[in-house]
């Protein structure tokens, strides 16, 4: 039996779903190939559910569910707010066991109530046979059913991921106040389910507004206005948190700037106000001014935070660990890290074209040295006491590096990335005005100069540095994630 579920969760491939689709799947035998995936997926997450003991988020997970009302709401509203509603409903859950299999089992019931929304949204956008195959994939993806065994929020998160962006769809194209109000429902408990929740509205908003000939802006912005007020309680934690002081100096900002430009009586074209560069900002999006030029320099900035970020990784490990690699590379390293890379990104772009390639170099090099040096610094200050009671274990090199050495450093290490992600938006803006044709920093020229569009700049310039925000933000989470993992 666990050959056959192994075999089930790994082998089938997508191609013979086609062909199965192909040959069975009619106007009637739709429902049917559906009942019989979701009893599959069924199937594969009830085999072995109380096998295991809790993991330590689990455990977590129950132990928080089981505290007084009282500590409970004074926990969710003022120190943990991050799947407050799966704490709900597990306390709720409670009442039916506390074993492993039972409180396992509503990630089961959640997990398998998803597949039938993924055949719903892909037959919507594509058709019957899509549909069936995207829910038959989902039904044995490993992850998913890995995750589906374990006491945690994320199945109940994805299923309002896929019913969120049900509704959403539903609205856009059939706006109805039924579909409108049934979004903004489902939309808050997503977020209340798991805080990356934000990320999947603001997904949504933003491929909307990159397509403002098919989704009316008026759409939009009823989704939007709809969903913010059931948001409210959730900002409001954290404004009381840390946001509340960030959110003051932004509107102290503003204000100042505001009041400079009309006591001043600068002209738009050499310092426009913040409410006209917010009202380019929205129609630059609406119009896919923005839009194409923000996905270039994003797809440079990954894919070099990535290059750089992996060439530092290991680049660091062999100067901590070999001394004569240390005293061969460091002093070129460090004299390329002193070089202005706007004096290197010319020669880049003269050895290797304009293309993308070069961008993705320049923006490697300049997140490459801060990565390198903080891998270093992090391998350097393992605790030799951990170095020496893995040896004492026969513990191999890998092993030691693995188990021991990089999770003791992952602070160092998530410290180089955080200023590399950063370093990386800059990168691919010099990469840019080096020699591109597309992307933030090339739109920052064109509004200077031949469109002679100062909002659009200055509107520019905001996305470039929320960009930045964001990549910093989103290396913070995933420190946070996987310190408290290793730590």
């Amino acid at each position: 039996m666990r050959q056959l579920v192994r075999t089930l969760k790994h082998k089938i491939s997508d191609t013979a779903v086609d062909a199965i689709c192909v040959r069975l799947m009619g106007p009637r035998q739709a429902p049917l190939l559906l009942a019989a995936i979701v009893g599959l997926g069924t199937i594969l997450r009830v085999f072995g559910l109380g096998a295991n003991s809790f993991g330590i988020d689990e455990a977590w997970s129950v132990a928080y569910a089981r505290l007084p009302w009282g500590e409970f709401l004074n926990r969710v509203t003022t120190y943990e707010a991050n799947m407050a509603l799966y704490f709900l409903v597990l306390r709720g859950w409670l009442v039916l066991g506390a074993s492993e299999a039972v409180l396992r089992a509503f990630s089961v019931v959640a997990s398998v109530a998803t597949l039938p929304v993924v055949y719903r949204l892909g037959t919507r956008l594509f058709g019957a046979r899509t549909g069936l195959i995207a829910a038959f994939l989902l039904a044995i993806s490993p992850f998913h059913i890995f995750w589906s065994q374990a006491a945690r929020g994320y199945t109940l998160g994805v299923l309002f991921a896929a019913l969120s962006c049900w509704y959403f769809l539903d609205y856009l194209w059939r706006p109805t106040r039924r579909t409108l109000f049934g979004y903004a429902v489902v939309s808050m408990l997503m977020v209340y389910t798991h805080f990356f929740g934000t990320l999947v509205l603001a997904a949504q908003w933003m491929a909307a507004l990159l397509r403002p000939r098919v989704v009316a802006l008026d759409r939009i912005v009823a989704a939007v206005a709809v969903s913010v007020p059931f948001l409210l309680p959730l900002g409001f934690f954290w404004l009381t948190r840390d946001v509340g002081p960030i959110l003051a100096a932004a509107v102290v900002f503003i204000v100042v700037w505001q009041s400079v430009v009309i006591v001043g009586g600068y002209p738009h074209f050499i310092l426009p106000g913040p409410l006209l560069v917010g009202e380019r900002f929205a129609t630059g999006w609406a119009e896919g001014t923005i839009g194409p030029h923000f996905a270039t320099t994003l797809l440079e900035v990954l894919l070099g935070l990535l290059v750089g970020g992996l060439a530092g990784v290991v680049t660091g490990i062999l100067l901590a660990r070999s001394r004569l690699a240390a005293r061969l590379l460091s002093p070129y390293i460090v004299g390329a890290q002193a070089t202005p890379i706007l004096a290197l990104a010319p020669l880049i772009a003269l050895w290797f074209g304009t293309g993308l390639a070069s961008r993705l170099l320049i923006v490697a090099l300049i997140c490459y040295f801060p990565i390198a040096v903080g891998t270093m610094v992090g391998i350097r200050s393992v605790d030799p006491r951990l170095v020496e009671l893995g040896r004492s274990v026969r513990a191999t090199r890998w092993q030691l590096l693995r188990q021991v050495e990089v999770p003791s450093a992952l602070p160092q290490i998530m410290g180089g990335l955080r200023i590399g992600s950063t370093l990386a938006v800059v990168g691919a803006i010099v990469a840019e005005w080096a020699g591109g044709d597309q992307g933030l920093g090339v739109l920052v020229n064109l509004a200077r100069g031949s469109m002679f569009d100062i909002p659009l700049m200055f509107a520019t310039l905001v996305t470039i540095a929320l960009l930045g925000v964001a990549l910093y933000l989103i290396v913070v989470a995933i420190e946070r994630r996987l310190v408290r993992t290793h730590g």
